[in-house]
């Protein structure tokens, strides 16, 4: 299932067990480059819950048969060795999807993030939207990044930020430190000779970002 408009990649009917809870709702691929999948629950929990996994926190993922004939067990394995477990329909695309998303990941340079210390930084920016501010509206404008595309880099961490704002707080550089791996290789690849965001960029946290930088300045 596709639809351009909405950014969803595929999309299915799905249980999701939040504790001892048993929710139904829709799980989808979605986002730039499938980059998170997204369960949201429908009916009296439709307001109340909605799970996004970044496709750079998973691990593993695989399907395998029910009691049933007509519903499977989608099995997603996560960074920090935690699973996340949906019932969704038999004969689906999910596991070559989410096989192909994981992969595509990796090769992007994905793989080398340090996914726990992106995890742990995104909580903090939530603390940080809650408290309100200065501080707290870009944390919100990164959560919003990070929710599109999980490949932008880390709120408050240099390169793209600097801890020399008032107080010590995290100052923003350039608002690239908010876009994702495809928007970020494009301003290399676009930007004038003597841009002095490339110097930034020549160490940003992607090796093809790095490397694509630092040919330009070289």
């Amino acid at each position: 299932m596709t639809d351009s408009n909405s950014g969803v990649a595929y999309g299915t009917r799905a249980n999701h067990f939040k504790g001892s809870i048993a929710m139904g709702g829709h799980l989808t691929l979605e986002g730039e480059g499938a980059s998170a999948l997204v369960f949201r629950a429908h009916g009296v929990f439709q307001r109340k819950y909605e799970h996004r996994i970044p496709v750079s926190h998973i691990r593993a993922a695989w399907v395998s048969p029910l009691a049933g004939p007509l519903s499977n067990s989608l099995d997603v394995v996560l960074a920090n060795g935690a699973t996340e477990r949906f019932v969704i329909p038999a004969k689906t695309q999910w596991q070559s999807l989410l096989a192909e998303a994981i992969e595509q990941h990796a090769a992007d340079g994905g793989a080398n993030e340090d996914l726990a210390a992106k995890e742990n930084n995104r909580v903090v920016a939530i603390e940080l939207a809650r408290a309100g501010g200065m501080l707290g509206v870009m944390a919100r404008q990164w959560l919003d990044a990070y929710d599109r595309d999980s490949s932008v880099p880390i709120f408050g961490v240099r390169p793209y930020w600097t801890p020399t704002g008032v107080g010590g707080a995290p100052q923003l550089l350039s608002l690239i430190g908010m876009r994702g791996l495809a928007e970020r290789l494009e301003h290399v690849r676009r930007a004038e000779a003597g841009d002095p965001i490339l110097a930034i960029m020549a160490d940003d946290p992607n090796p093809k970002v790095r490397a694509a930088a630092r040919a330009r300045l070289s």
